[in-house]
């Protein structure tokens, strides 16, 4: 990559990207810049197709690349004329969503993704989702956490509260809500913890219920010691780094099998279907396990390879794959 000029373009509503993609593009000296103008990011976001033409128009004005590498699938509109390589991070809904779309939509923006030249999935299950779609150059890149902050976690596996990370119809915020519901009939004095914020234009409310206690963006450490179970009811998580610090807080997460992260789940008794009758018989069956402790220090452990130095050096070195497959 030496002598090669790479220009990432930031596709969350801060213009710079996600926050760990922020880290991986400093490790690649990339120029972070909005794949829209950073005034327009609001208005783009709630309306995607207004926001296609608006990044289309801005292309003409980025700056020239010897490669580009999109925060997002949906920021390639912005590449669409510019010569140069194109690598897309593929961490975000776009395959699961894409049949879904109406036939021409979905046709169109396969005619559009043409213009990828190769990905970054940030796991298995988004790397599978991606084949089916596409045989472009794609490399496994995990993300990472505070591992120092999460291994100084002491968690109380006795306690019967349960934290769970994220709010939102994709996060299955409902979901574990409706199998809290059926856990307090066992356990009347549990609380719920739901950390984060209803996200605006949501299709559904959140069900309000006794004892779920919403603390919105809070760090999930405090609560990963309060509460003896970790819940992810997921429709769709292309990793899951709550998962992972769970983990190497030493508390087994419960995952349902729409979750990137299910791959670092060894015990398959710890990832559930949809259904919030089938979480709550698993959340009793984690709460009563016996071997509670084993588990924590096995899930510790894996959680704590999950470092930024590790992550930072692979994704340089799926770039670097990449380009040299592509050469």
């Amino acid at each position: 990559m030496k002598n090669k000029k790479i220009i990432a373009l930031g596709f969350s509503i801060s213009g710079k990207g996600h926050f760990i993609h922020r880290e991986w593009f400093k490790a690649v000296d990339a120029l972070v810049v909005p794949y829209v103008p950073q005034t327009l990011l609001p208005f783009v976001k709630r309306f995607p197709l207004i926001g296609a033409v608006i990044s289309l128009c801005h292309s003409f004005f980025l700056p020239k690349a010897d490669v580009y590498i999109l925060d997002g699938i949906g920021a390639v509109t912005s590449v669409l004329f510019k010569r140069g390589i194109v690598i897309a991070i593929n961490s975000d809904p776009f395959f699961r969503n894409l049949p879904m779309m109406s036939f021409l939509k979905r046709k169109i923006v396969q005619l559009f993704i043409k213009r990828i030249d190769g990905y970054i999935s940030t796991s298995t299950m988004m790397y599978d989702l991606a084949q089916h779609y596409t045989k472009k150059p794609n490399k496994i890149v995990y993300p990472f956490i505070d591992v120092k902050k999460y291994s100084a976690l002491k968690p109380n596996l006795q306690s019967i509260d349960v934290c769970s990370v994220g709010m939102g119809t994709a996060k299955g915020t409902n979901r574990v809500i409706e199998a809290f519901k059926l856990y307090k009939r066992k356990y009347p004095e549990a609380k719920l913890y739901v950390l984060g914020i209803w996200p605006k234009g949501d299709p559904q409310k959140m069900i309000i219920y006794k004892d779920v206690i919403t603390p919105r963006f809070v760090d999930p450490a405090t609560y990963f010691e309060k509460c003896g179970l970790v819940v992810n009811g997921s429709f769709h998580e292309s990793f899951g780094a709550n998962i992972i610090e769970s983990m190497c807080a030493g508390i087994p997460p419960l995952v349902t099998e729409h979750c990137g992260a299910k791959e670092f789940i060894e015990d398959k008794y710890l990832i559930t279907t949809l259904d919030p009758k089938d979480i709550y018989k698993k959340m009793v069956v984690l709460h009563n396990n016996k071997k509670a402790y084993m588990l924590s220090k096995k899930y510790r452990k894996i959680g704590q390879q999950f470092t930024k130095q590790k992550s930072l050096r692979d994704f340089k070195k799926g770039i670097e794959m990449i380009l040299k497959e592509l050469s």
